[in-house]
């Protein structure tokens, strides 16, 4: 039975002919996106949060920690595995 639509060509994309499945690299694209948007937003949360109730040091120190916290943000995986 083969699969139709969306699935199919997404299908197509990730296997090659030789039989053995590989990542496409427009999927790997997305997902730098991903990363990069989340840890960018998470960083700049933590800064705006520190500079409005705690100074410059504060901006910094949660800027900091929003990097950190974005890191685990964008690899659910990684948290998983470090809470296993």
């Amino acid at each position: 039975m083969q699969a139709v639509g969306i699935l199919a060509t997404f299908e197509a994309a990730c296997w090659s002919d030789n039989g053995r499945s590989y990542v496409p690299s427009h999927l790997v694209c997305l997902a730098n996106v991903w990363t990069t948007s989340i840890v960018s937003l998470a960083v700049i949360v933590g800064a705006v949060h520190g500079w409005k109730n705690h100074g410059l040091i504060g901006a910094i120190a949660l800027g900091f920690c929003g990097l950190f916290i974005g890191g685990f943000l964008s690899s659910p995986s990684i948290l998983l595995q470090i809470l296993a």
